[in-house]
């Protein structure tokens, strides 16, 4: 395989590093991957396009993905920062809403993990702006993480952290219309 799907593969490996708490092979995970960008001749599948490519700005999101999921992972809010930016700026083929509000649920994480609540509104924002029918469970999901974060007890009579938990448990409520008749 020449094409992004090895990128894709490698990325796929530093999530589930990610998961296990293996930093080692997430950072191992990672460098393969920008090896392998490198490397990229796009193949029959980067040709077929959309959910089968794997543009930059999604090997960058799941970069972020996997280090705003480490403890003590100094990297993460640059890999974050980087992702978010790669969205903004991404072609319109390589644009996905679910993963650039991951990347900014990612941000948020990484503040937070690095003990720092600057910031963390402006991370969220996009996110929290979202309509209801774009709060796929993907992102809602991502959304409870940075709730989950922010539950620590020592982010708990920060008043930043309090109305950033209220605006999420509102984000993540049900709709009217989504409740059984």
């Amino acid at each position: 395989m020449t094409g992004t799907s090895v990128v894709w593969l490698s990325c796929l490996q530093a999530r589930a590093g990610a998961a296990l708490g293996d930093v080692a092979a997430v950072r191992e995970s990672l460098a393969e991957a920008e090896q392998a960008r490198d490397a990229v001749s796009p193949d029959d599948l980067d040709e077929f396009g959309g959910i089968m490519a794997f543009p930059v700005p999604r090997q960058l999101y799941y970069a972020a993905d996997a280090t705003a999921w480490l403890p003590n992972a100094p990297e993460a809010e640059h890999q974050a920062e980087a992702a978010v930016a790669a969205y903004r700026q991404a072609e319109p083929e390589d644009w996905a809403f679910g993963d650039q509000a991951g990347a900014h649920t990612d941000l948020a994480l990484a503040r937070i993990h690095a003990g720092n609540l600057d910031g963390v509104d402006e991370a969220m924002r996009p996110v929290l702006d979202l309509s209801v029918d774009q709060r796929i469970n993907g992102i809602v999901a991502s959304v409870r993480q940075v709730h989950t974060a922010l539950r620590d007890p020592r982010w708990l009579t920060a008043p930043e952290a309090r109305v950033t938990r209220e605006e999420i448990e509102a984000f993540t409520a049900a709709p009217v219309a989504a409740l059984p008749r």
